[in-house]
C-alpha cells in the first residue's frame, strides 16, 4: 500500500489553531460576535467592555440600573451565550 499525507480539511485547521495558539483568540472573536445576536439592543448599547478569560466572561456597563437588573439573570447570560456559540465555554458572568 502507498503511505499518504491526506488529512481532512478540519484536521489541518485544528492543527494551525494549535499549532499558532489562537484558541483564545478564536474563542474571544466567537463571543463578542454572538453578544449582539443573543442580547437586547438595550443591553448591547451599554455595553462598554466585554472580555473572556478562563471560562469568565466580564461584562462591563454603563448603567447601574441595568447592571443590577442583570445581576439576576446571570444564568440565563451563560445559557444563551453557550448555545450561541455551540460550546459549553462560559462558566461565570462578572459585571462592573
Amino acid at each position: 500500500m502507498r503511505n499518504t499525507n491526506e488529512h481532512s480539511l478540519g484536521e489541518l485547521i485544528h492543527e494551525l489553531i494549535n499549532a499558532y495558539r489562537l484558541k483564545d483568540g478564536l474563542t474571544r472573536a466567537k463571543i463578542d460576535q454572538v453578544w449582539e445576536k443573543v442580547m437586547d439592543k438595550a443591553i448591547v448599547s451599554r455595553t462598554t467592555e466585554l472580555r473572556f478569560d478562563k471560562g469568565v466572561l466580564m461584562i462591563r456597563l454603563n448603567s447601574a440600573v441595568l447592571r443590577n437588573e442583570l445581576e439576576y439573570k446571570k444564568a440565563d447570560i451563560i445559557k444563551a451565550v453557550n448555545e450561541a456559540v455551540g460550546d459549553d465555554l462560559v462558566k461565570e458572568v462578572v459585571l462592573r
